[in-house]
């Protein structure tokens, strides 16, 4: 069967692009949500509101960016023809009528979104087969018939071989070894995504915010939550190109150039260019890594003989935070995190009711009091023996008291809950926290 696709029309990427500014939003939104319920802010439900509808601009920013990535790739993808054979598909498209066949049994899954059909491959990779001028029983046929020669087992008969006059000469090789497959995978991922080294390390700026914050409130959750995010975004700095699952399928391949022409066979198929216009070259430390037009770069091995016509200037990678430093700045982060922590409500409780340290000062930095104010006596227990403030436990919503009493013989009474908060002495709810009191030792929480 083949499938002649011509000029793609614009709300043929409409769609799509609206699809991806809702979902973009709704995973937003969420977020916020998610993230007020996670970090316990207390934030009031119009604001999360607000908040979430401001949302709605990042997402339309990235429905825009996917939106211009379609209509620029549009004279790629107009005049294509797809030819579903049994042994797989065959694709040409564009003005230099390049083609790729997939074999059958590297296609894992089928699956289909209005007029395109997605075929997913073994090695994660995906693509999709827009068909926006077919009817809908010529899409419901193509997609059928890939969904049933899908992941099985083709005869060597029928393949569709690559084009013999180009398969001539000694070919360059990828040997594709691990060090060539990781080092393939952080080259792709740091050419295709401009500056993703850098958007990584603000997202991990942004998370150190998080973490201190979380120390200086002692929310517990919340700095393991940031500190697992920040050990990702070193992880992903370090390994642009992501996890061994994605880069342990990648195949070694022969690059044959006959005639002008660049042919990269591998066990998944071949790929033709007719006309490559090789923009970049790139030596790495396990292979060479040649760029053609559009970003699409792929390795060989090193010390071969490049052919003229894809000979480009060399230049270096694109350089992004990595290494030792990451981990030396994690730690710097931690111990912000650790010093915040000590200026927390939870540990300025806990070592008045343990008696460690400066008692006046936890005391004054606690209730938030001028550092010149006379205190005569400072008497503070936890209400129940099961108390621990520093772990957050014990009785609520009174967990301890502390009865302060001035140089001029004023004495207040004040509750916390178990997170170290002043609490109403009448509901035990955030609010007017102190009360006037003699000087007799406090009430028992059932007395309250």
């Amino acid at each position: 069967m083949v499938y002649h696709v011509k000029d793609i029309p614009q709300q043929s990427f409409r769609k799509p692009a609206i699809f991806v500014f809702i979902v973009a939003w709704l995973v937003l939104a969420a977020g916020v949500f998610i993230a007020d319920a996670i970090l316990l802010t207390g934030l009031g439900y119009s604001f999360l509101s607000y908040t979430a509808l401001v949302t709605a601009l990042p997402a339309a920013l990235i429905a825009w960016h996917e939106y211009g990535k379609m209509r620029r790739n549009a004279p790629n993808i107009g005049h294509t023809f797809y030819t579903l054979t049994e042994g797989g598909l065959l694709i040409e498209h564009g003005p230099q009528r390049d083609a790729a066949f997939i074999c059958w049994s590297h296609v894992a899954w089928v699956s289909r979104a209005g007029k395109s059909v997605h075929l997913q491959l073994s090695t994660g990779r995906g693509i999709s087969c827009l068909l926006p001028d077919q009817t809908e029983e010529r899409i419901c046929q193509f997609e059928d018939f890939a969904s049933e020669h899908a992941g099985t087992k083709v005869p060597q008969a029928a393949l569709t071989p690559p084009p013999a006059e180009v398969m001539r000469g000694t070919p360059l090789q990828f040997s594709a070894t691990a060090e060539q497959r990781r080092e393939q995978a952080d080259t792709v991922e740091l050419l295709q995504h401009p500056g993703i080294g850098i958007r990584r390390f603000v997202f991990m700026l942004l998370w150190a915010g998080v973490f201190a914050w979380a120390a200086y409130e002692a929310r517990y959750l919340t700095i393991l939550l940031a500190l697992g995010m920040m050990l990702w975004q070193i992880r992903n700095l370090n390994f642009p190109g992501g996890s061994t699952e994605k880069l342990r399928h990648t195949e070694p391949r022969q690059c044959y150039t006959a005639a002008g022409q660049l042919l990269i066979v591998n066990s998944l198929g071949w790929s033709l260019y007719r006309k490559p216009q090789v923009t970049a070259l790139y030596n790495l430390q396990h292979g060479t890594c040649i760029c053609l037009q559009d970003n699409l770069p792929f390795m060989i091995d090193l010390g071969q003989n490049i052919p003229p016509h894809l000979q480009a200037p060399q230049q270096v990678m694109p350089r992004h935070p990595q290494g030792n430093v990451l981990y030396a700045l994690l730690a710097g982060i931690v111990a912000l995190g650790a010093w915040c922590f000590s200026h927390s409500d939870t540990w300025h409780l806990h070592c008045i009711l343990e008696g460690k340290g400066d008692i006046k000062a936890h005391t004054l930095a606690l209730l938030d009091l001028p550092q010149n104010t006379a205190i005569e006596s400072i008497h503070a227990e936890p209400l129940r023996a099961d108390t621990n403030i520093l772990y957050h436990s014990g009785a609520m919503p009174y967990a301890a008291y502390l009865q302060l009493t001035t140089a001029e013989g004023n004495s207040r009474l004040y509750f916390f809950n178990q997170e170290a908060d002043l609490v109403s002495p009448a509901t035990g709810e955030p609010g007017e926290p102190a009360s006037d009191c003699d000087t007799e030792p406090a009430p028992c929480p059932e007395e309250i």
